[in-house]
């Protein structure tokens, strides 16, 4: 499933989605526009998200990317990779997030233990808007996210 996510109606982010079949299909008709991937699977289905592996990159716009961020092709794009999983390690969720580099950055927050066997921690991981506007509109309600299908569900549901 491909989603176009806007804020203030601009383009901040392209994403590409795949599900196993068996959950894309419970998708099948839903409002994503009111509802999340995540809230849908755990509160109607009981399909409980429990972690998620981020792996973060750079790409290059491809003209269909462009096309919808209103950018160059070719133009550097900041890529998110999220891979969220349920019980037993299961992967449920499988995202690519191309974000427009100038309207978003992500920040990180790793905190340092000193304790003898403690592991460092990230305590933070958000986006970060680049417009002072859209950070003053996202700490007021996350509704000012909009997304936007491009293809239908079930045309581009993948089994993993």
């Amino acid at each position: 499933m491909d989603r176009l996510r806007l804020a203030e109606e601009r383009p901040i982010a392209y994403d590409t989605t795949w599900l196993p079949l068996r959950l894309g299909v419970l998708l099948t008709g839903m409002d994503l526009t009111q509802e999340t991937i995540y809230h849908i699977l755990e509160a109607r289905y009981s399909i409980p998200v429990f972690f998620g592996a981020f792996y973060i990159s750079a790409a290059e716009a491809t003209a269909k990317q462009a096309t919808y961020l209103e950018v160059a092709p070719g133009s550097a794009l900041l890529v998110i990779q999220r891979i969220s999983y349920t019980t037993q390690d299961e992967p449920v969720y499988i995202q690519k997030r191309y974000y427009r580099p100038d309207r978003v950055q992500y920040r990180v927050t790793l905190r340092r233990y000193h304790d003898e066997g403690s592991e460092s921690k990230i305590d933070e991981f958000r986006a970060v808007f680049a417009e002072q506007a859209l950070i003053s509109y996202y700490h007021k309600s996350l509704t000012i996210f909009t997304f936007t299908t491009i293809d239908s569900m079930y045309d581009l549901t993948y089994g993993i």
